[in-house]
């Protein structure tokens, strides 16, 4: 029963966002904890009423307990990975191309190594160096042996996830802490901006609130 209730879980990470991609990396992550001693479950549901119940907060509210689940979240992950490439790391970057100045972006290590690669061989491909020494002084990995190198990475990461998050009561209670942050977030920019929310807003609401009534 209880390894059901972690394969559902796991299969909930990945459909609702969990699928590492090489530009922004966001862990739509939800689970259950039957286990808890009474004075932490008694705190997890105060942090989780302050989210839930709180409608009249502004929006900016409901984005910084999601920052906080998720922060929460990756710190503890990041504390049982033994291979540093996939440790969890937040930033938040200026967004050149909309009208949302800044964006948040979480992704591990290998990721951000390899987004370089690429920006480095797409800028090798338009400059061409002058001579065959300096091509192989300065040779790159192909996009496809990126994308293979990412492929497989992300495969082992996932694998680690899944090992730790089967191990890990409290980790599982992060993890649906963050679902309900998502959710309450997304919920809250709905309301807020109606029509101009956008279609990913309202999917993730639906998915989050979905995957919530599943496992509570």
């Amino acid at each position: 029963m209880e390894k059901n209730r972690t394969n559902n879980l796991f299969s909930n990470i990945v459909r609702l966002g969990a699928i590492i991609g090489l530009s922004v990396v966001t862990y739509s992550a939800s689970a259950i904890n039957t286990s808890e001693a009474d004075a932490q479950q008694s705190q997890t549901e105060k942090e989780i009423e302050i989210i839930t119940i709180t409608g009249s907060q502004p929006l900016h509210f409901f984005r910084e307990q999601l920052e906080f689940a998720e922060d929460n979240f990756y710190a503890a992950l990041n504390e049982m990975m033994d291979d540093e490439s996939f440790k969890i790391d937040c930033k938040t970057k200026k967004n050149s191309f909309s009208h949302i100045t800044d964006k948040r972006v979480c992704e591990p290590k290998y990721v951000s190594e390899i987004k370089y690669l690429l920006t480095q061989t797409a800028l090798r491909g338009r400059a061409q160096l002058a001579n065959r020494f300096q091509n192989q002084l300065y040779k790159l990995p192909t996009r496809a042996a990126l994308q293979n190198r990412f492929a497989k990475a992300r495969k082992q990461h996932l694998a680690a996830v899944r090992k730790h998050v089967e191990n890990s009561p409290e980790l599982q209670q992060m993890l649906l802490n963050v679902n309900k942050a998502k959710y309450s977030f997304n919920k809250k920019h709905l309301e807020t901006f109606g029509d101009l929310s956008g279609d990913q807003h309202s999917t993730v609401v639906a998915d989050t609130k979905e995957f919530v009534d599943t496992v509570e």
